[in-house]
């Protein structure tokens, strides 16, 4: 019948007298009410909706079905209705049914948080996964979410993390939850995070301090010392673990970072700062879910927005790390890091809309200093491939020098620990190490320094059937030397000589165990912590049947390649050309020690011979290893994984040599690398005899 007028004002008036009647219990009235409207016009959308909850109420299930679904037919796509058709199908066994409502309901509504806790716990195991990223959108896409709705997304995820077995990281939901529950009881106030008192806040000054001066040492003992007076100070366990994250002590800076979260949960920044330290260990879940704390606490944190692109991409998710990169970018558009690793994934074309935003960054000095360098950088990256070479040494040169207006005075602790190893690591103490019994695996150790092609050697053995990828890893730090500390009671390398062979081996299994939970079933797995180097003589105490690979590169070449770009581990030398000829003559002067002192147990292998004879090379790469031949190694760039280093844009591409004797075309800009190096190199910048 047609709807006059007259007629949707008297339904409109008797569905808002239905919906007061029920409000006030007296549900038997508003039916009858809602039944009169209905005579009218059976179709009338508000008339059957508020008729489908009345039935509901009354657990009339299949009635208030068939009313919702009126109305859902009279207005489609409406969130609440689809939301209490999927409440009234659960009811009613229709599980399929449910899900679809409920997800419908949320396309249509996004910030819906009921239909996701309803989800959660209907859907099937395969789905949560995806329901939990779902979940994750509307925190990144939703801007002022209410503090109920937080509630009820922080429920549907704990409950999703359980179903999955999850158990810690729903333990950290559900204390998201709970908080959340606080906020709604203050009114929506947040609640307040605790502030150390003033004399402890001064004395974390002062380790930060240190920190900054790399004393790690006495940073590490105020904390401790704040710890003993009061084991409840979240603030002085915040700085113990940033302190062993310095001190590459990874396990040791997750477990303390958490103790500080038991503690203060609600902490974005810690959350960031324990996902940092699951990603240099290369645990990406683990690292995605912390980020996603962050993100929960503060969704408007463009730094765990950033990270969980890192993390994304060290899963293999190229396509939803640049969705994270380029949500960061625009939260916080002078945030420059996000752009530096978007380019590396993403090469940025001439008119690229991020280049006018890296360029701003790069001259605002003053909002961060931090910033501006990781936007020369990139810029300088970008003008590089582009072959504008004016604009490539501009950005390089600014990159670098505001680096080192942060560190103005460069110490390379390197030298006197290359200098004990001398006197230390004699035949005698060499002679002690551990037997082939305590073999559990084969690490291959790829050593040197960085941009000489210890990223293709790696990709070139993750591709044999035997080995597994480990890339750069810190176990040796926080297993191998924390172990010989311990031993020992003084600090690497003193002592060295009380170490038995049976203590070595011990301390070399450690290592192990750690190593191989990156691939259980692999033999041999690599660790390409390019600074090993320094540490060759411990690994043939405690591994001695491992394998040493130093890859070398024209020096010439590799400087101008550091010298372009941002590494993330600190590196003081890489951003002053004198301090990089001095660490490049460091880094050959402690490997000429190990190769006397050591015979055979370093493979040398030059990039440029590599590049030139790839499967000679492959080869005796592989009978180094004590591994057959397996053609696949030569199909390097089909690998699948994802490489996080510098080299990310390079390892998924066949061999090539167009950047062999690149540096001619800036020797201005290396002069003072050249100088420095003296007669070590030659006019083509090989190391004098090579060629």
């Amino acid at each position: 019948m047609e709807i006059t007028r007259e007629i949707a004002e008297q339904i409109h008036g008797q569905v808002v007298k239905a919906q007061d009647l029920a409000g006030a219990g007296k549900l038997a009235e508003a039916g009858k009410i809602l039944a009169k409207a209905l005579e009218l016009c059976p179709e009338h959308p508000d008339a059957n909706q508020v008729m489908g909850l009345l039935c509901f109420q009354q657990q009339k299930y299949q009635a208030a079905r068939d009313h919702l679904r009126a109305s859902l037919k009279g207005v489609p796509d409406q969130p609440f209705v689809l939301a209490s058709l999927g409440q009234v199908l659960i009811e009613l066994k229709d599980l399929g049914g449910a899900r679809g409502a409920f997800l419908k309901a949320i396309e249509a509504m996004p910030e819906l948080g009921a239909a996701y806790g309803f989800l959660s716990e209907i859907s099937r195991k395969q789905d949560l996964a995806s329901l939990t990223g779902k979940i994750i959108q509307v925190f990144l896409n939703v801007e002022d979410l209410n503090p109920l709705t937080k509630v009820q997304l922080g429920f549907a995820l704990t409950t999703c993390l359980e179903k999955l077995g999850q158990t810690e990281k729903a333990a950290d939901t559900r204390q998201y939850y709970r908080h959340m529950q606080e906020v709604v009881k203050n009114q929506g106030r947040p609640v307040e995070l605790p502030h150390p008192p003033e004399d402890v806040k001064t004395a974390l000054l002062r380790a930060r301090d240190h920190l900054t001066a790399a004393n790690y040492r006495r940073a590490e003992k105020i904390s401790r010392k704040l710890l003993q007076q009061d084991a409840s100070q979240a603030d002085a366990l915040a700085m113990l673990a940033l302190t062993k994250s310095y001190l590459n002590e990874y396990d040791t800076a997750i477990e303390v970072y958490r103790k500080a979260l038991e503690l203060s949960p609600n902490q974005p920044k810690l959350w960031i700062k324990l996902g940092i330290a699951y990603n240099n260990i290369r645990e990406f879940e683990n690292s995605e879910h912390c980020h996603k704390m962050a993100v929960l606490y503060d969704p408007r944190s463009a730094e765990a927005i950033y990270w969980l692109g890192n993390a994304a991409l060290g899963r293999g998710d190229d396509r939803l790390a640049q969705f994270y990169l380029e949500k960061a970018i625009s939260i916080t558009p002078g945030f420059s890091q996000p752009y530096d690793l978007l380019g590396r994934i993403n090469s940025f074309k001439a008119d690229d809309k991020f280049l006018a935003a890296l360029e701003k960054n790069a001259e605002n000095v003053d909002r961060s200093r931090v910033d501006s360098i990781f936007a020369h950088y990139a810029l300088g990256s970008h003008y590089y491939r582009n072959k504008e070479r004016e604009k490539f040494i501009h950005h390089v040169t600014r990159a670098n020098a505001l680096q080192k207006e942060l560190a103005p005075i460069i110490i390379d602790k390197n030298i006197a620990l290359a200098g004990f190893s001398k006197k230390i690591f004699t035949s005698g103490l060499l002679d002690r190490q551990a037997g082939q019994d305590c073999k559990l695996i084969t690490p291959i150790f790829i050593v040197g320094l960085p941009r000489s092609g210890s990223t293709l050697v790696e990709q070139i053995l993750s591709r044999h059937r035997q080995v597994a990828a480990g890339d750069e890893i810190h176990f040796l730090y926080s297993h191998i030397l924390t172990g010989v500390e311990k031993e020992t009671g003084q600090p690497y390398p003193e002592g060295l000589d009380k170490i038995t062979s049976k203590s070595w081996c011990e301390i070399g299994r450690a290592y192990q165990k750690r190593l191989s939970q990156i691939a259980p079933k692999a033999p041999f797995i690599t660790d390409k912590q390019l600074s090993n180097a320094l540490y060759v003589g411990l690994i043939r105490l405690a591994l001695p049947w491992a394998k040493v690979i130093h890859v070398n590169r024209n020096p010439m070449d590799r400087a101008l390649s550091i010298y372009s770009n941002h590494f993330n581990e600190a590196l003081p030398y890489c951003f002053d050309l004198k301090h990089l000829a001095r660490h490049t003559k460091l880094i050959k002067w402690i490997l000429d020690f190990w190769r006397e002192r050591i015979p055979g147990f370093i493979l040398d292998l030059e990039y440029e011979d590599l590049v030139a004879d790839i499967e000679g090379q492959t080869r005796r790469i592989l009978d180094f290893c004590g591994l057959q031949w397996d053609p696949g190694c030569l199909e390097f760039y089909k690998s699948e994984r994802t490489v996080l280093t510098i080299s990310i844009g390079q390892v998924h591409k066949p061999i090539y040599s167009s950047s062999i004797g690149k540096w001619k075309q800036y020797a201005d800009l290396l002069e003072p690398f050249r100088v420095e190096m003296g007669e070590l190199i030659d006019q083509d910048g090989f190391l004098a005899g090579k060629g």
